[in-house]
Formats: structure tokens, C-alpha cells, sequence
């Protein structure tokens, strides 16, 4: 039976009034008499239900009750949250041949590896060294970073007007491949600089 005297109340679903029972009234709506019954008790308490019939219709309140916030946008129950970048930097990886110099008319495939995962966006050439070499590949996973055919003027990378690229992601310790030649007369060591977005989880 409904405990009247323990007064709980059940918000946000029409109210119920259970034959031979005291009401059973929920906030902002009108009560439903069942049977002609009606002693106009506000539960405040916990709730006694006695025979299926009375729990089939304070089931079908509550969950009424439940899902009517949800019909006004309250869809953040279901929301996942994604994970966020919390620090974003501009970084240079460095590119150096080695201290064995690249010999005239020879190429040099330079192995890169990012400490942290970075999106290369600029590509640097020391001047000094920049018109003997040409770039003829540049490769993260399988993808070749250099599309068609023919190569790429190092003279194009000055430090003070960085050629300008969109690489794909490099991952962490994922090697960059960076093939270049030497188109000088004489041996020359290859120095430059890939700058991109570093983003830190």
C-alpha cells in the first residue's frame, strides 16, 4: 500500500491514483483517479505497490519521468568524450647526412625519426649547400610525400621562405625517408631542416 505518512514524491511523470490507495501525485500534472479513489496524498517516501496492475502503471510513470529530460536535448548521457590535443608546437627536425660527406653526382637516402608525432609543413635547406642538391623522394610509411616524377630544386627551401608542404602525419619514431643528390663536382655534406605541428596528447 502507499505509506502517506512517509510523503515522498515522484517528479516529472503524470500522477497515478491506484484503486483503493491514496493518490499518487507527480509534480506539474494532474492526478487520475482509478475506481473513483482519491485521498489526495502527495508520496513523499518510499512507495508500497501491491498486485501487477498497480505496478504496470507506476512503471510506465517512471520511465516516463526518465526519458522526458532527454526529449529537450538531453542527449549528453549519451555524448563520448573524445580526447583532446592539450599542447600543439612548431618544431624542426634536423637533417644531416653525416659527417661523410655525399659524393658528386651520388644520392643519399636520409633517415629522419620524429621523437613525438609531427606533421612536416615546411622544408629548410642550408644555403650554402642548397643549389648542388635536388630532392628526388621524401617517404613516411609507403606514401612518397613527392607526387610525379622528376625532382625537387633544394634551392626552393631557403630558410628565409621555407617550401611550403601539407606531409602526412609522421608517428612517433615513424622513420621520415629523405632521398637527395648531390649535383655538384665535388662531395658535400647535406644539411637542412623539416619543420611541422607537433601535437602532445
Amino acid at each position: 500500500m502507499y505509506q502517506g505518512y512517509n510523503r515522498p514524491q515522484l517528479l516529472g511523470a503524470p500522477s497515478v491514483n491506484v484503486a483503493g490507495a491514496p493518490s499518487v501525485n507527480v509534480a506539474g500534472t494532474p492526478s487520475v483517479n482509478v475506481a473513483g479513489v482519491s485521498h489526495g496524498y502527495d508520496i513523499l517516501g518510499d512507495v508500497d505497490v501491491l498486485g501487477d496492475e498497480a505496478l504496470a502503471i507506476l512503471g510506465a510513470a517512471a520511465r516516463r519521468a526518465y526519458q522526458r529530460p532527454m526529449r529537450g536535448g538531453g542527449a549528453a548521457s549519451n555524448t563520448v568524450a573524445q580526447k583532446q590535443a592539450t599542447q600543439t608546437r612548431r618544431l624542426d627536425l634536423a637533417v644531416d647526412s653525416g659527417a661523410t660527406p655525399i659524393a658528386a653526382a651520388a644520392s643519399l637516402t636520409i633517415t629522419v625519426t620524429p621523437p613525438e608525432p609531427i606533421r612536416v609543413e615546411q622544408i629548410m635547406v642550408a644555403p650554402s649547400i642548397a643549389p648542388a642538391f635536388v630532392l628526388t623522394a621524401a617517404t613516411i610509411g609507403r606514401a612518397n610525400q613527392i607526387m610525379g616524377a622528376g625532382s625537387l630544386a633544394a634551392e626552393l627551401c631557403s630558410p628565409n621562405n621555407p617550401f611550403a608542404v601539407q606531409w602526412d602525419t609522421a608517428q612517433t619514431s615513424q622513420p621520415i625517408l629523405l632521398t637527395v643528390t648531390n649535383t655538384s663536382g665535388a662531395a658535400l655534406r647535406f644539411l637542412g631542416s623539416l619543420r611541422g605541428t607537433v601535437v602532445t596528447h
